[in-house]
Order: structure tokens, then sequence, then C-alpha cells
């Protein structure tokens, strides 16, 4: 079951995220995200934990004890910031990290850029979770959210579809008459879907005579 979201305690101590890589004491190897609760209860992590909602009046405490938070009611004495913008902050850290992407993505839905881009954020905000005084925390620490236009599979297939239709005939003529595709929209790199199998590939003389210029490439081609 996939636990890297939860929160545990790990023989007592105040709870946080699982590591990402388990090791059992029959030196198997587990990950967070595929592990049974049986095998942390054996290594010792106790949870998941709830996290109980607190008013900007209040802040939590860990009893090892009972192993569950306490709302106590004031102001953290080990809270140099505001403890309402500390709260906040918080509660933001761990919704972000818990209501990220999968990157792992064992459906295979989203595409690789955004894999990739969702796999350093959730790194960023691991380093902010693991190695920050979370009594210090501001709203301003917690790196944004990447920007990816199309993030699933399905989109960018809808998203090429589209772009190739629309450069098709513009496309169509530098090929045939370049023998190339010198400035291809960079959304469109690495497409299998260009040149089309009836295109016929020009001379290669990379000169506009109407406009009196050579060529320039850009940053992706066809050739």
């Amino acid at each position: 079951m996939d636990y890297s979201q939860d929160l545990f305690s790990y023989k007592g101590d105040e709870p946080c995220l699982l590591p990402s890589r388990i090791r059992l004491s029959n030196k198997e190897t587990r990950y967070s995200f595929c592990v049974t609760l049986d095998e942390l209860t054996s290594e010792g992590y106790i949870g998941p934990i709830e996290v109980p909602n607190i008013t900007e009046n209040q802040y939590l405490c860990w009893c090892c004890n009972t192993l569950q938070y306490l709302v106590v009611d004031g102001v953290d004495p080990h809270c140099k910031r505001c403890p309402s913008d500390n709260a906040e902050a918080k509660a933001l850290l761990l919704s972000r990290i818990k209501n990220s992407p999968d990157s792992f993505d064992k459906e295979n839905k989203y595409t690789q850029t955004f894999k990739e881009k969702v796999g350093h954020y959730k790194g960023k905000l691991l380093d902010l979770y693991f190695k920050s005084d979370l009594n210090e925390l501001s709203i301003s620490d917690i790196p944004s959210q990447p920007m990816v236009h199309s993030s699933t599979v399905a989109a960018a297939e809808i998203t090429i579809s589209g772009l190739v239709d629309a450069y098709r005939e513009e496309y169509k003529w530098q090929y045939e008459n370049y023998g190339v595709i010198p400035n291809l929209d960079p959304r469109l790199a690495g497409c299998s879907a260009l040149p089309e199998a009836d295109w016929v590939r020009g001379s290669g003389l990379l000169y506009d005579s109407a406009n009196d210029k050579i060529i320039v490439f850009g940053r992706h081609c066809i050739s």
C-alpha cells in the first residue's frame, strides 16, 4: 500500500514522512509507496498519525506516551514567527506534499516532462520538510508549483494533434522546399507524426529567395 504521504512515528518520536526506502530486518527493501502496515509496525513505525486541525490560537504538541498530537491553547513557545502565518505555512507544505501527483506514475498517466518536473518539485518540498526548522517556516519559503502546458499523456496527444493541424501546410512547404523544418514548435520536438509519409523532401537549399535571406535554424528542427 502507498504510505508515502502519511505521517508515522518511529519508536515514539514525533511523526514525520516515511523515508523513500525502508530496510526491513530480513534485509529486504521496501518503498514507502509499496509497503504493508504489518511490515512498518515490525520495524517500529506507528501510524498513520492523524494531525488535528487547529486555530491560530492553538498549537500541536506530540505526546510520546499516548502517541497522539495534543491540541494546546495559546502560542507555541518554540515558534518565533506569527503563529497564524506559521500554521498556515505548515498546513500548505503538508498539503502540497500529500496532494502532489505521484512521479512514479504506475499507470503511465502523466507525460515524462511532467513527471520530471513533479519529481524535482517534490524533492524541494521534502528537503524543506526534513531539513528546515518547521517552526520558522513561512509561506514565502514554499516553492511555487511547476507549470506544464499538458500534464497528462491524453492532454499532450490532443495538444500535439492540434499543433500538427495548425502547422501542417507551413511545415510541409518548408520540408518540400528546404529539405528540413528549420523552426519547429518546441512542443512538437520528438513528434513521430512529422514529417508525414506523403511529403517529398526538398533539395536542402536553405535560402528564402522571396525575401533574399538565408534560413536560420531554431532550437528544434526536423530533417
